[in-house]
């Protein structure tokens, strides 16, 4: 059977929920088996269109770093909340963006 790749992205959300969330999914894929690899989109939707992500099965190899992940003081993979609004193009929100 050939790879399988497990892509997770954000959008929003205060930094200590979307850390903790985002080592959940870690964890939930890496104890699944299902997956090779766990990709994380950096800045939400926009990485997966720009291709821009990273391998979070390298980054996240351990117990000690995925502890260490949920008490990051910053939104690791980035975010940028975006809206949908009817047949127009994605438009950003008031927040602006993370950097």
């Amino acid at each position: 059977m050939g790879k399988k790749n497990c892509i997770v992205a954000q959008s929003g959300g205060p930094t200590v929920a979307i850390n903790a969330s985002l080592a959940g999914v870690v964890k939930g894929v890496k104890d699944s088996q299902i997956f090779d690899t766990i990709y994380g989109s950096v800045n939400g939707i926009l990485g997966i269109l720009n291709n821009n992500m990273i391998n979070l099965s390298e980054i996240v190899a351990n117990e000690e770093t995925l502890n260490r992940l949920k008490h990051t003081p910053f939104i690791y993979l980035k975010t940028h909340p975006f809206f949908f609004l009817g047949p127009l193009p994605l438009q950003t929100s008031y927040r602006g963006r993370i950097t």
